[in-house]
């Protein structure tokens, strides 16, 4: 990991991973970016790059960034206010944007990032078989 000048913006490669580097072995590197309003722990950038790593090794050779953005927004109120944004910067194609609202840190990561799996699995299906 590497933090940027910006303290709360945090850079990392999926071959930062440890364990999970070699789902990806032989695959190129997939970049991941994380900032918001949320002060993250090492703990929540883990989390973070545990979830990416896993639920999109096996896209990782076709993603060059992936940028998370959290904020609260309701700040010390509470409630469903925990909002993660996810962009996956693809080349050749649009950028894929997903979001979660969650009361937890760890829920709207979870959430947004199995949107994104999701989502581009549909969009590398439609980009193999255009009808």
């Amino acid at each position: 990991m590497l933090r940027t000048p910006n303290p709360d913006v945090w850079y990392m490669s999926s071959a930062d991973a440890g364990t999970n580097a070699a789902n990806i072995k032989g695959k190129a590197t997939m970049n991941i970016k994380v900032d918001g309003n949320v002060k993250a722990t090492p703990a929540m950038l883990s989390h973070v790059q545990t979830k990416i790593t896993h639920a999109l090794c096996r896209f990782a050779d076709r993603i060059n960034e992936v940028h998370v953005h959290v904020v609260d927004t309701n700040g010390p109120r509470g409630g469903v206010d925990k909002v993660c944004a996810i962009h996956a910067h693809v080349p050749h194609l649009p950028v894929v944007i997903v979001s979660h609202a969650a009361s937890d840190y760890y829920e709207a990561v979870s959430a947004a990032v199995h949107r994104l799996k999701a989502s581009l699995s549909r969009r590398f299906a439609r980009s193999r078989h255009p009808h």
